[in-house]
């Protein structure tokens, strides 16, 4: 009995896990190949993707390791820069 609600719990958990994921993906805006330009040192970050939630950078990644964000508007936006915060 004991080896069947710890098996429930691993499933309930993974499956909790696997939909707080996916949510996690999917932003109101998501704009592509954009240089970041970070203002703390100076440098610029080529080719990164931004997912904005309610008006608010929700992650920063590379463009080349995203897989799978979508977003309800997509903005490409290859040689363009962008200075978060302004």
């Amino acid at each position: 009995m004991k080896k069947i609600n710890i098996l429930w719990l691993v499933a309930l958990f993974a499956i909790g896990c696997r939909n707080h994921l996916s949510e996690r993906d999917k932003f109101d805006i998501l704009i592509q190949n954009v240089n970041v330009v970070d203002t703390r040192n100076g440098q610029i970050i080529n080719d990164q993707d931004i997912g904005i939630v309610e008006g608010r950078i929700a992650r920063i990644a590379p463009h080349d390791g995203i897989k799978g964000w979508t977003g309800a508007k997509t903005v490409e936006a290859s040689n363009k820069f962008i200075i978060p915060g302004l």
